[in-house]
Formats: C-alpha cells, sequence, structure tokens
C-alpha cells in the first residue's frame, strides 16, 4: 500500500508472469493489462486481525528514558512481516467499511479494561487469540471472535459486542487451542443472530459462512467472473464445472 496503485498493479502483474515464465516454463503470449479496482480503499468483505501480548511499537512508541515498563504491550492488528510472533496496533484500517474500526476498537477496549489476556503466540497461552469480521456490499455483518480456551469469560465479551453493535447479524465464537491460527477443521459456535452472510451477485444470493472462502473484494470479483466468461465464450451447450471456487460463484 506504500505503492500508488498503478505500481501495485505493475509489480502484481510482473510477479504473476515471471512465476509462470521462470517456475511454471510457460511460453507466454501477450499479457493483457491487469484490470484494477475501482475501489482502493474499504473494498475488502473480510479482514482477520489478531490479539497479541507483544505489540510492535514504532518509533513514536519507544520511551527516551528507555523505561518500557509503563508502555503497554497488549495489541489487535496485523502481523508485521518476517516476526511472526509481532504485532502492528491498529487505530485505524482503511481496507473495509465501518463498523469495523468502531468494532476492532470497542473490542480491544473492553478486553483491556477487563484485563482478558491477549495470546502469546511463543508461549501458546493467553485467552484472546483472533477477531475476524465479514461485510456484505448490503447492510449483513458478521463477527467471529476466536479463543484459545473455553471461559466465562467469553459470554460476558460476547454480549458486549452484540448490544454495542446491534447491527451484527451473525456473531460467533470459536475455540482454538492448536498451534496455528486456522479454524478450518474447527467447529464454530453460532451465539446469536443467523449462521451465514448472504451476498447478492447478477441477480443470485450465495451464503456466506463463518469458514466460507468467498473473493475478498467482491466488486472486483464479479469483474473477474464477468471476463472469464466473456473470454470462455459459452454457447449454453456445454457442461461447466465450478472448481475450487469456495461459495460457487
Amino acid at each position: 500500500q506504500f505503492l500508488p496503485y498503478e505500481r501495485q498493479l505493475f509489480y502484481k502483474q510482473k510477479q504473476v508472469a515471471d512465476a509462470l515464465k521462470h517456475i511454471g516454463h510457460v511460453d507466454l503470449p501477450e499479457i493483457l493489462p491487469i484490470i484494477g479496482s475501482d475501489n482502493q480503499t474499504e473494498y475488502r468483505n473480510k479482514l482477520e486481525f489478531t490479539f497479541s501480548n507483544k505489540r510492535w511499537l514504532r518509533k513514536e512508541d519507544i520511551p527516551e528514558n528507555g523505561d518500557f515498563s509503563s508502555i503497554p504491550m497488549n495489541g489487535l492488528g496485523f502481523h508485521i512481516p518476517k516476526m511472526f510472533d509481532k504485532v502492528l496496533d491498529i487505530t485505524h484500517c482503511a481496507l473495509q467499511k465501518e463498523p469495523s474500526n468502531k468494532l476492532r476498537l470497542a473490542i480491544r477496549k473492553y478486553a483491556l479494561e477487563n484485563k482478558l489476556s491477549f495470546f502469546d503466540l511463543r508461549k501458546q497461552e493467553g485467552f484472546l487469540r483472533n477477531l475476524i469480521i465479514r461485510t456484505t456490499e448490503g447492510p449483513q455483518l458478521m463477527v467471529v471472535l476466536v479463543l484459545f480456551y473455553d471461559h466465562p469469560d467469553k459470554i460476558h465479551l460476547l454480549n458486549y459486542i452484540s448490544e454495542s453493535f446491534p447491527e451484527i447479524t451473525s456473531l460467533f465464537y470459536v475455540i482454538n487451542g492448536k498451534a496455528n491460527d486456522s479454524i478450518s477443521d474447527l467447529s464454530p459456535v453460532l451465539f446469536k443472530g443467523d449462521p451465514f452472510i448472504t451476498e447478492e451477485m447478477e441477480g443470485l444470493q450465495f451464503r456466506i459462512g463463518p469458514k466460507s472462502f468467498f473473493q475478498t473484494n467482491t466488486r472486483q470479483a464479479h469483474k473477474l467472473y464477468s471476463v472469464a466468461r466473456d473470454f470462455a465464450g459459452l454457447t449454453g451447450e456445454e457442461t461447466v464445472y465450478d472448481l475450487y471456487t469456495g461459495t460457487g460463484t
């Protein structure tokens, strides 16, 4: 994101072309330019944040006297590159529409005020692990709270989330006591609301659950499907297999 969008597209295209040529040994024809996204902000329909008791400190966070005892080390945000256990505490993320930021900040504030422990990835301990927020082009909103172990505190926190954000239409929690963050092999528990949110595309409706794969940029996905359909030149007489597309869009 530190690059202008045009340069992002250039290097993304170069990466794909290099992979096909040098790894796949494919003799490529002329490559058509990437079709860019109309929206560079608030386009993602899914974000996953990590709770960590080892917050990455920015230069402005480091005290001049070198005394770190008064510096809060809990954070809720994104992993930083090349350091698997460090998380940058995010105050504002422009990738997803509201109430994504308000939700994350409110949950973080509640956790700190109620002294709920943030996850320690190295020691594999701590209560709060991940927060997943899924939105749609419409008003539907899903929140998935991932915990390292079960504890009565989860009920208080989930009730707080539900009461503070009545716009949530689907609220889940997951107990993940594994060494990795994946919840694909776990069973999310519906705490309140519907078991899925619904996205619409060209009059078709797709149910998205807490573990569903759906392209993270909905509008750009529609462009992708439209191009693929155009390139395929289907007549209506073919049998088409829809493989590896998650919800089947």
